[in-house]
This record gives C-alpha cells, sequence and structure tokens, in this order.
C-alpha cells in the first residue's frame, strides 16, 4: 500500500477522530452520560427479563422430567 494511505488511516485519522470525540464530549457531556445511563438500565431489564423467562422454563421442565 501507498505511504500516504498508511500514514493518513494510520496516524491522521485516528488522531482526528480522537479529537473529534474530544470536543463533542465537551459539549455534549450531560446528554452522553444520561443516554449511556439509560442504555446500561435498558440492557440489565432486559438481561433480567431473558434470563428470568430461562429461569422459568427450565423450571418448567425438569418437573415434567
Amino acid at each position: 500500500p501507498p505511504r500516504q494511505a498508511i500514514v493518513a488511516f494510520g496516524v491522521a485519522l485516528p488522531i482526528a477522530v480522537g479529537f473529534v470525540w474530544a470536543i463533542l464530549l465537551w459539549f455534549f457531556a450531560g446528554v452522553i452520560v444520561w443516554l449511556l445511563i439509560a442504555a446500561l438500565v435498558f440492557i440489565f431489564l432486559a438481561m433480567d427479563a431473558y434470563l428470568m423467562s430461562v429461569e422459568i422454563t427450565a423450571d418448567i421442565v425438569s418437573r415434567r422430567g
């Protein structure tokens, strides 16, 4: 691969993306934190419901056998 592509995609692009992320985090930190908290709560509730359904199903199957 050409040297320019390696420098552009291996060095310059990650640095630029890092700076853009830092700027966005600076301006929207509150929104991002609340979205991440909401996502975490949703994931925990979904996992709880799934694991509860698996346990109920396993209990029903084990009582039949």
